[in-house]
């Protein structure tokens, strides 16, 4: 006699077993999230996954960040070529035919190739100092446009990364 150990709630409905991880990578580098849900729910059909940024649901292909999407409706999600815009709070659904449930929300960080580039061009010029003063003393999202060593404010730190780096090509 073979003993078969199944998890199991009573609404069948899938659960999470690892949370998402936080990721950090640099513009045009690969950040890539797999889903854990627990085992023993695919009994009640084919599990489904949906991959979604600040609770926008990602699609395939070509971002209009200038990223790759792949994996948008699988257990793993790749995003390729990333850009500072690509930043943000990584979740997935998962569901079968009795429900679904949402993991939690992983924060995925962009940082510039090139300390400075504020807009990713790979130059250090007047550009990246008008994005950076245009946003300065505000309080936005760690990576946001402007803040350039992702503490959640665009300040002198942010500026002085600039200026230390102007002209410079990356």
């Amino acid at each position: 006699m073979s003993t078969y150990w199944g998890r199991y709630t009573l609404t069948g409905i899938p659960t999470i077993a690892r949370p998402l991880a936080s990721q950090t990578r640099r513009t045009q580098q690969t950040a890539t999230f797999t889903a854990s849900p627990s085992s023993g729910y695919d009994s009640d059909g084919p599990l489904t996954f949906q991959w979604q940024r600040n609770g926008a649901t990602l699609v395939n292909g070509p971002s209009p960040t200038g990223s790759v999407i792949s994996g948008a409706s699988t257990s793993t999600l790749t995003i390729e070529h990333l850009a500072l815009a690509d930043a943000g709070q990584i979740s997935y659904n998962v569901a079968n035919s009795c429900g679904g449930i949402t993991s939690n929300s992983a924060a995925l960080s962009i940082l510039p190739s090139c300390p400075g580039d504020a807009n990713a061009d790979g130059i250090v010029d007047f550009l990246d100092l008008n994005l950076v003063l245009g946003a300065y003393g505000s309080s936005v999202a760690p990576f946001a446009p402007g803040d350039l060593n992702g503490d959640g404010q665009v300040d002198f730190t942010d500026l002085n990364l600039v200026l230390a780096n102007f002209g410079g090509s990356c």
